[in-house]
């Protein structure tokens, strides 16, 4: 049987030198759980994250049109985040929407997480729904924005299944 080990990383052997001792680290998955593990030389555990890399994209916004995302480079996590909505004549609408750049452990790939969060009452209940999303950086400017040519947006793969609660349904055993 063969003994050999490869980094996941930089795919050495772990017998290429003696400073390349190879390590086992846990391997968290796109959803944060750590059912995996890596085996990593020395050298990529200690650099195994690289710094990220300048990303910008536009999102649209139903009130301002196109917003622009910045993440500044050389950062190992980044986040920046978007609220809007109030009162409407039947309630209130409010929207939060979290963006995330982060190096995913699993595909050694760097990617933009978006989480949308509303919250909203009507004349007949409170709703709130929660939806999970990510893109590859590649995948930021796959969208073509009608109206607006010369602007995409990214193409959202749904990360995880999304949460939807119906205050009044569940007070009522629904």
């Amino acid at each position: 049987m063969n003994d050999t080990y490869f980094c996941n990383y930089c795919h050495r052997d772990r017998n290429h030198t003696i400073e390349h001792t190879l390590v086992t680290v846990p391997a968290p998955d796109q959803y944060g759980d750590c059912d995996q593990v890596l085996r990593l030389c020395s050298l990529c555990k200690e650099d195994h994250r690289h710094e990220s890399p300048a990303v910008a994209f536009w999102v649209t916004h139903h009130e301002d049109g196109l917003i622009g995302v910045v993440f500044k480079p050389g950062r190992e996590y980044e986040e920046t985040d978007i609220s809007y909505g109030g009162p409407c004549e039947e309630g209130y609408s409010y929207t939060h929407e979290r963006y995330e750049l982060h190096f995913n452990e699993v595909t050694f790939e760097w990617v933009v997480t978006l989480e949308i969060t509303t919250d909203s009452r009507d004349c007949d209940s409170r709703y709130s729904s929660t939806r999970y999303l990510h893109a590859r950086l590649e995948d930021l400017d796959k969208n073509r924005v009608a109206g607006a040519p010369g602007f995409k947006t990214p193409l959202w793969a749904e990360r995880k299944n999304g949460e939807y609660r119906d205050f009044t349904a569940e007070s009522m055993n629904y």
